[in-house]
């Protein structure tokens, strides 16, 4: 009975190291795999912002050169579609960011557009493709009206 009680301390002993080792081998290998998987993913990301800071440089370029040579009307347009494009994403705001995480910056800073549309209207797009890209305009000034900083942000 000893050596079966032996066999059996023995057996439970090996049985436990065994299930050691596969909970290491485990969580190394998941590590290893998120690694070699999410790595790439990550290094998109890093590299999309610098593919995006090179992009606006251009951009940026563009637009100098043609102030310089006296093309504002040119300029004026390309920053007008530029400032349309980032109402279009803020005008999602408030469907997006929980009413605890708004901040009072961004209101702040659709005020400032809202002053600088109100001083220099633009005409809008009578092209029916442009209808919803006018209305996500609209509504991102709407968001930008006189109060709505102090009843939308924290």
């Amino acid at each position: 009975m000893r050596s079966v009680r032996g066999h059996s301390v023995h057996s439970r002993k090996a049985l436990w190291v065994t299930g050691v080792a596969c909970f290491v081998s485990g969580v190394l290998l998941t590590w290893l795999g998120g690694f070699l998987f999410l790595r790439p993913v990550f290094l998109m990301f890093q590299e999309g912002s610098f593919l995006a800071a090179a992009a606006e440089a251009r951009l940026d370029i563009s637009l100098l050169e043609k102030l310089r040579a006296g093309d504002t009307g040119r300029v004026i347009d390309a920053l007008e579609g530029h400032l349309d494009s980032r109402l279009v994403t803020l005008s999602v705001y408030e469907d997006v960011v929980p009413a605890a995480n708004r901040d009072k910056y961004v209101y702040e800073s659709l005020n400032r557009v809202v002053s600088y549309r109100r001083a220099n209207p633009r005409t809008a797009q009578s092209d029916a493709d442009l209808a919803d890209v006018e209305a996500s305009i609209a509504k991102a000034l709407r968001l930008g009206g006189s109060d709505s900083g102090g009843k939308h942000a924290p």
